[in-house]
């Protein structure tokens, strides 16, 4: 995370009182630029008078969006007087701070001159002669380390009468003031302010690609050390479009806890461009989020496999599906880790993972290829695990993934959308993906599932009339693709068409009503204890939610369940409206409505 401290830097060019035929005509004493850091001093300390404010009388070459830190500028001040005699300067540079900066060169060394420990410059003995009634000096002046800031100009003129003495001169003073070039922050920067209830709290923050809907990067600030802080996301692609999802351990338990337990938010930015910056002030407005937790393999002796591609996944054991996966292209080192931001609490985990010994690209079961797998438990956040190169291979049977490339998809926008993978050869489906919301008109659906040289059917709709379930075509909008001798990890682009095919998407309305049957709650209305019991169900359930009637997630359950029952304490909850959604492992879900007494 970084601060930017904006300083502002004060550049004083004075110039010095000179009056003919004193010793001053070479070149004034220093630290008579009139500048804070020269206490204001100017030659009317010895010429009589008060000094005349001008504007103008310094220019630069300095752009006007500011200076480069470490670039070389020309700087010039003149001056213009009826009847000047002879003119002279001193000039300075200094920050808020009444500190000298820059470096100040000579280009004209017959008229100017170094002075006061060579922080300013003054004019010569032959730099002092007027055209007419002005006079113009030029020097050059390297800007300070990045960081320093702003800068102001500041000047001091001496306009001698050649009387000899030291009255009857008029000196002036001016300023310039010039920014410091601060380069635009390439990414998504946002601005946090307000957030003094979270202080002390761990805070986390990621940024989700719309299109897939995979993340991106991720951020942790242990401690929230300030009421206003800034995050910035730096791995962005320049047109696209994000979710930020963030939030703050309320509770302060060390892990994400579905709202109001914890606090989160969403942001949204769509097309951005190089530089992108967000102000969010603190709210009571929240989102779900649905956090996923960080999974760290730190992977040790790793020496055989340097330069070979290395791929990891992790599947839900409770569901046997891929939870996501990872791939390291050419193995940096002996010793490196890979991240997978795929964890749900309270689950358990295969890890799976292989290095491509023979090199072709592909997974080959050992010992052609090294492959292992591993188990993670008890997740309750972020995790890490360590892994040592060893010879205890294990064939993991690795699968393939498929992404559809999906665009001009403007008259689904908003609507639900799922693609399924079925064998050509045998009509099992494989692989399937569920996106609740269509969110842009150009996105990509990924499913897990090919095996190598099958070929299969890529069925996919959007629940065009929004009834949540397919219904055949015109009432929501279905296609099928064909992918044939699948060599790998595969994709196809596709582009909205009318040309619709009636997939026969397996699960119908009149198949949920006979699961409906099949699941009993009792009692409801409830006053304490809520029961879910499961009828002579063959499948089985992967999932229960119970939600408030704002859509609030308030418990969810993980589960493996034949025939049992599973009880959820309401006791403590508010009398209202609540809803249980159960999911199947293969994919139907049923939706109650309960009343809390």
């Amino acid at each position: 995370m970084k601060n930017y401290l904006y300083f502002l830097i004060g550049i004083a060019v004075v110039f010095a009182l000179l009056t003919s035929e004193t010793e001053n005509s070479g070149g004034t004493p220093g630290a008579k630029t009139g500048s804070p850091g020269d206490g204001g001093n100017t030659c009317t300390q010895c010429h009589t008078g008060t000094a005349i404010t001008q504007t103008g009388w310094i220019t630069s070459n300095i752009p006007v969006e500011g200076y480069t830190p470490g670039q070389t500028y020309t700087i010039t001040a003149s001056g213009t007087h009826n009847g000047v005699v002879k003119f002279g300067f001193e000039a300075t540079a200094e920050n808020n701070a009444a500190a000298k900066v820059g470096t100040f060169v000579i280009t004209n060394s017959t008229e100017t001159k170094l002075a006061n420990n060579n922080k300013s410059v003054t004019h010569k003995s032959a730099g002092t002669t007027p055209t007419g009634n002005s006079k113009s000096w030029s020097f050059d002046w390297t800007a300070p380390a990045a960081g320093t800031g702003n800068v102001g100009f500041y000047a001091a003129f001496n306009a001698a009468n050649g009387n000899g003495n030291t009255s009857g001169d008029v000196i002036y003073t001016t300023m310039l003031s010039v920014l410091e070039y601060i380069p635009p922050v390439n990414g998504i920067l946002v601005n946090l302010t307000g957030m003094t209830p979270h202080l002390g709290q761990l805070f986390e923050a990621r940024l989700i690609d719309k299109s897939n809907q995979m993340e991106v990067e991720r951020l942790v600030i242990d401690e929230i050390a300030s009421a206003s802080f800034e995050i910035l996301f730096a791995n962005i692609t320049n047109g696209s479009s994000y979710w930020i999802d963030f939030y703050a351990d309320h509770n302060d338990n060390g892990y994400y806890d579905p709202i109001p337990a914890d606090h989160a938010w969403r942001l949204v930015i769509n097309n951005v461009a190089a530089s992108n910056n967000i102000d969010f002030v603190h709210n009571t407005n929240f989102s779900e989020i649905h956090w996923k937790h960080l999974y760290e393999l730190q992977f040790h002796d790793m020496t055989p496999h340097i330069g070979q591609n290395l791929e990891v996944r992790l599947i839900d054991q409770t569901t046997m599906e891929e939870a996501g996966r990872t791939k390291v292209e050419s193995i940096p080192s002996d010793e490196f880790s890979v991240f997978l931001p795929y964890l749900e609490t309270g689950k358990v985990y295969s890890v799976n993972f292989y290095a491509d010994l023979n090199g072709n690209g592909l997974y080959d079961a050992p010992p052609a290829d090294h492959a292992w797998t591993m188990e993670l438990t008890d997740v309750e956040g972020d995790e890490d695990d360590d892994f040592f190169h060893n010879t205890s291979f294990t064939d993991i049977g690795w699968v393939y993934r498929f992404t559809l490339n999906a665009s001009e998809m403007n008259p689904h926008l908003g609507e639900l959308f799922e693609l399924r993978l079925v064998n050509q050869s045998t009509l099992e489906e494989v692989g399937r993906v569920t996106l609740d919301s269509v969110v842009l008109a150009d996105f990509s659906a990924m499913s897990i599932g090919l095996e190598l040289n099958q070929d299969y059917f890529i069925d996919f709709y959007a629940d065009h009339n929004g009834n949540g379930i397919y219904d055949a075509p015109p009432a929501d909008h279905a296609w099928r693709l064909e992918l044939n001798d699948v060599a790998g990890d595969s994709e196809l682009n596709f582009v909205h068409n009318t040309n619709f095919t009636d997939i026969q998407w397996p699960f119908t309305a009149v198949e949920e009503n006979i699961l409906d049957d099949k699941v009993v709650i009792y009692p409801n209305p409830v006053r304490d204890e809520l029961s879910v019991n499961f009828n002579e169900i063959n499948m089985i359930a992967s999932g229960i939610t119970l939600f408030n009637a704002s859509g609030l997630l308030i418990e969810r359950k993980s589960l493996v369940v034949r025939d049992e029952s599973v009880q959820f304490d309401m006791s403590q909850m508010k009398s209202g409206l609540y809803y249980l959604v159960i999911e199947m492992e293969n994919g139907i879900t049923v939706s109650k409505s309960i009343i809390k007494l």
